[in-house]
């Protein structure tokens, strides 16, 4: 059984709406809005670590049966990101969204409350520099 996501999560999800051309530009800087790096994957059990390098980013996922899905991320690049977890077989829902400073490192759970087991998903990330 599959629960809604917290309203943290949600109030961050906005990838899943209708993109405009409105959209790829942030109105208070100008600066226009990039999708940086994309990878896809399956919420597998077989899961273990394995690092993948995503246009800058190293992405680790890890399964664990108690916790879910364990994202590590370092953000390799001289930029600020915002990396998402999507789950692709849910219509493209945001399940995490989490900001990455430049040079820094971060992991986190994606728990069985907010995908299930053999779902495709998709790590992206982005930044606005």
């Amino acid at each position: 059984m599959r629960f809604l996501a917290p309203l943290a999560l949600l109030a961050v999800s906005t990838s899943a709406l209708p993109i405009t051309d409105s959209d790829l530009t942030d109105s208070s800087t100008g600066l226009e809005k990039r999708a940086e790096g994309m990878y896809p994957f399956t919420f597998s059990t077989a899961l273990r670590g394995a690092v993948r390098q995503v246009s800058g980013v190293a992405l680790s996922i890890t399964y664990n049966a108690v916790n879910g899905w364990l994202f590590h991320v370092h953000n390799k690049l001289a930029q600020d990101i915002v990396a998402y977890v999507v789950d692709v077989s849910s219509g493209n829902t945001d399940v995490s969204a989490q900001p990455i400073d430049a040079g820094k490192e971060y992991s986190w759970y994606v728990g069985h409350n907010l995908v299930d087991t053999n779902d495709q998903g998709k790590f992206e990330w982005k930044t606005n520099y």
